[in-house]
Parts: structure tokens; sequence; C-alpha cells
């Protein structure tokens, strides 16, 4: 009898620890099936603002870009306007424009 009942014991003993082994086991998958969802949903989000804030930087760039070539264009025709373009050489006027293109040195 004293057998019957120490087998029974071991197995009630297996048997719980196997139930808490799967219970553990099925609860740290869930904990980390959470804790990548939330880690993706922040990687997410870190490249969608990166995302806009390169949008914003190449529409800025652009707007850069028309104004550095609408005053380029603004400082040829002051040099084409000039009558002193004609001869050799750069006068005052010309140095002036040249610096105010390219800054001065």
């Amino acid at each position: 009898m004293r057998g019957w009942l120490a087998a029974g014991a071991l197995a009630v003993l297996i048997a719980a620890t196997g139930s808490a082994y799967l219970a553990g086991r099925s609860h740290g998958a869930t904990a980390e099936a959470a804790r990548q969802l939330a880690d993706r949903q922040r990687v997410e989000r870190r490249l969608q603002d990166s995302a806009d804030e390169i949008a914003r930087r190449a529409v800025e760039a652009e707007r850069l870009r028309r104004e550095r070539d609408q005053l380029a264009r603004e400082i040829e025709n002051e040099a084409f306007a000039d009558p002193a373009s004609a001869r050799a050489g750069v006068d005052a006027a010309g140095v002036q424009r040249l610096e105010r293109r390219w800054g001065s040195p």
C-alpha cells in the first residue's frame, strides 16, 4: 500500500511541477510577445518621426535652393545692367556683387 501511495504522491508532484512549468512558460511567452510588440511599435514611431523630419528638411533645402538661384539671377542681372561690365577687369561694384554672391574672403 505504501508503494501505491508513494507512486501516487510522485505522480501528483510530477503533474504539479509540469503544470507550473507550462504555466510559467506560457506566461513568459506572452510577456515576451508583448515586449517585442512594444519595441517594434517604438521603432516604427521613431522611423516615422525620422521620415517626417527628412521630408521637412527636403522641403527647406528646396526652398533655400530656389532662393539661392533667385539671388544669383538678381546679381547676374545687376552685372549685365552695369555699363562698366563691358570693360576688362572688375570694378568696385563688381567686387561688391562678387562678395554678396560668394562672401568676402
